[in-house]
């Protein structure tokens, strides 16, 4: 399989916002570009986040029957 969408970039430079650039060439020919102290990423393909939480009780919880016994929640009729 052949990608075909243009690779993108990310220009990071410390005194404004970062910009996306899909040209390095004319990047590197633009007067603002610092090779010395800008940051260059490239973007990679799109991922998806998933994320399982599981809740565990600490301890079992207590209810009183209707006798004042003291009883787990998960065994109480």
């Amino acid at each position: 399989m052949i990608n075909r969408e243009p690779k993108q970039y990310l220009w990071v430079k410390t005194d404004r916002a970062p910009m996306f650039v899909t040209d390095l060439v004319a990047l590197y020919k633009d007067r603002d570009f610092d090779p010395a102290e800008d940051k260059i990423y490239e973007i990679g393909p799109e991922v998806k986040l998933e994320l399982n939480v599981k809740v565990t009780p600490a301890k079992p919880v207590y209810r009183e029957n209707a006798s004042g016994y003291r009883v787990p929640f998960e065994n109480r009729d």
